[in-house]
C-alpha cells in the first residue's frame, strides 16, 4: 500500500500488471470525475495508467478509480483504486515544509495541550480567589481587634 496526494492537474500514476485470464485485455476505467477511458493490453506485461484531476471544488477530493478488465475468454475482474487530490500544490506540499511539520506537529499534539492549559487557568483562578478570600478575613480580624480608645481623664 502506497499513500501519496496529488495536487490539482498533477499526473496522478499507477504502475499495474495483470496475470492469469488469457490476453488480450480490454480495460474499462471509470476515473471517479465523470471520465473514462478504454485500454487493450495484448499481454499481461507491467503497464502505467495516468490521469490527470483539473477540475476540483475548493477542497481536497479523494477520487474512486474503477478499472473493469475483460480477457480474450470472456472472463471479467474489477480493480478499485482511490486518487487523493488536493485542491492547491501549496497544500499537497505543505507537509515537506519546516512550517508544515511544526503545523502538523502541533495538531498532533494539541488534545494534550488544551485539557493542561484549561486546567493551569482554573489553578490560577482558584488561587485569586482563594487569596482575595483570606485578604477579606484577615482585614476584618484586623478590624475586630482594634483596642478601643480609653477615656482620658479617668
Amino acid at each position: 500500500y502506497h499513500y501519496q496526494a496529488h495536487s490539482a492537474g498533477q499526473s496522478v500514476d499507477w504502475q499495474l500488471g495483470l496475470t492469469g485470464g488469457t490476453p488480450p485485455y480490454n480495460l474499462s476505467i471509470d476515473w471517479g470525475d465523470g471520465t473514462t477511458s478504454s485500454i487493450n493490453r495484448p499481454d499481461s506485461s507491467e503497464f502505467k495508467l495516468s490521469h490527470a484531476y483539473t477540475k476540483l471544488s475548493a477542497t481536497d477530493q479523494n477520487f474512486t478509480v474503477l478499472i473493469a478488465v475483460v480477457d480474450a475468454r470472456g472472463a471479467t475482474t474489477t480493480i478499485q483504486l482511490v486518487a487523493v487530490v488536493k485542491a492547491t500544490a501549496a497544500l499537497a506540499n505543505t507537509h515537506r515544509t519546516l512550517f508544515g511539520g511544526l503545523v502538523s506537529f502541533v495538531r498532533q499534539w494539541l488534545w494534550v495541550v488544551w485539557p493542561a492549559y484549561i486546567a493551569v487557568v482554573l489553578m490560577v483562578i482558584s488561587f485569586w480567589i482563594g487569596e482575595r478570600e483570606a485578604y477579606r478575613q484577615f482585614m476584618e480580624r484586623r478590624r475586630l481587634k482594634r483596642p478601643r480608645p480609653h477615656a482620658k481623664g479617668r
